[in-house]
C-alpha cells in the first residue's frame, strides 16, 4: 500500500457523505439559487469532512494498541504499522488547522461549530 493510500484510509472519505446533511439547509432554506450561499454551505462542507477526519485520525493513534486485537479495527492504518502514531497525530493536527481555516473562510459561527 503506497502512503498516500494509507492517509486517505486514515482519513476515512467513505464517513464524509454524513456532513453533506449541511447542505440540506439550502434546500429547506431555499437558498438553492444564491451562488453565495452555495458556496458558504460546501465550504461548510468541506471544513465538516476535514475536522471529522482529524478526529479520525487522532482516535486511531491513540487507540493503535487496542485495535491491534480487534477483528476489524486491526486493519486501519495505524493498528497495521503502515502509519506510525506520530504520523498519525501530524495528520490530525493538519487536518484539524485545515478544517479550521476553511471554517474561519466561512464565518466565525461556523468556525465555532467546527472547534467545538
Amino acid at each position: 500500500m503506497s502512503r498516500a493510500r494509507a492517509f486517505l484510509e486514515l482519513a476515512r472519505p467513505q464517513q464524509w457523505a454524513k456532513n453533506s446533511f449541511v447542505l440540506t439547509g439550502l434546500l429547506f432554506g431555499h437558498a438553492w439559487q444564491d451562488p453565495q450561499l452555495i458556496a458558504a454551505a460546501v465550504a461548510a462542507t468541506v471544513a465538516f469532512c476535514l475536522a471529522s477526519s482529524a478526529v479520525y485520525a487522532f482516535n486511531d493513534a491513540g487507540d493503535a494498541a487496542r485495535d491491534r486485537r480487534h477483528a476489524q479495527k486491526r486493519t486501519r492504518p495505524v493498528a497495521r504499522g503502515v502509519l506510525s502514531v506520530r504520523e498519525a497525530c501530524a495528520a490530525a493536527a493538519v487536518l484539524g488547522v485545515a478544517a479550521l481555516a476553511v471554517a474561519l473562510a466561512v464565518s466565525s459561527p461556523v468556525a465555532g461549530i467546527v472547534s467545538a
